[in-house]
């Protein structure tokens, strides 16, 4: 089998901010050049398609004594505490 390539330092940077606060757009837009939360979603869901993006979240959560299913629960438990509601100056 292959060697998975290495992760980038913003990669990196991203994990380790997503395993820290289980919030994956928080963790984009603290680790990559846009302030753009449907563009952090965007690079949040490609980056976590990638191998070697897994694999060093792997490592992290390990070292952190955490697992994945913990990870999603976490991040489960922030959406549904989230109110997603359009305020009063939202604009459509």
């Amino acid at each position: 089998m292959p060697r998975l390539k290495q992760a980038s330092l913003k990669q990196k940077k991203f994990v380790a901010k997503l395993v820290e606060t289980g919030k994956p757009i928080e963790s984009v837009l603290h680790s990559y050049d846009t302030t753009n939360r449907k563009t952090a979603s965007a690079i949040a869901q490609q980056l976590m398609d990638k191998p070697t993006v897994q694999a060093e979240l792997d490592r992290a959560l390990k070292k952190a004594g955490a697992t994945i299913e913990q990870l999603v629960d976490n991040v489960t438990n922030i959406a549904n505490e989230t109110d997603i509601r359009p305020s009063a100056d939202t604009v459509l």
